[in-house]
């Protein structure tokens, strides 16, 4: 299976719900909005969120550090921050290393 560079949206996401569940272009794009929500306030709130045979996204403190602005080469300071990181789950590192066509996640 050759991976394809192209991006999925939001839209063509909410179509293959709407698909599979047999739901409405409406009830379909309320249910992704409602989830992309809740784990959103999942993460603000506790920093972790693990979906089983996907993956788990978690919050991390990155502290203040020096870098470099790589056109001048200036000292610049980057400031603390909380960034999301995604760990993929063992299950879909297997899958998404898979060649048989049998294992692709979304079909447009």
């Amino acid at each position: 299976m050759e991976v394809s560079k192209r991006t999925i949206t939001r839209i063509e996401l909410t179509e293959a719900i709407r698909r599979e569940a047999g739901l409405s272009r409406h009830k379909a794009s309320a249910l992704l909005e409602s989830f992309i929500e809740e784990v959103s306030e999942i993460l603000v709130s506790n920093g972790r969120f693990l979906c089983t045979n996907f993956g788990t996204f978690i919050v991390q403190h990155k502290k203040t550090r020096m870098a470099r602005n790589p056109n001048t080469g200036a000292p610049a300071v980057v400031t603390a921050r909380n960034v999301v990181t995604f760990k993929a789950s063992n299950k879909l590192k297997k899958r998404v290393s898979k060649t048989d066509a049998d294992y692709v996640f979304f079909h447009p």
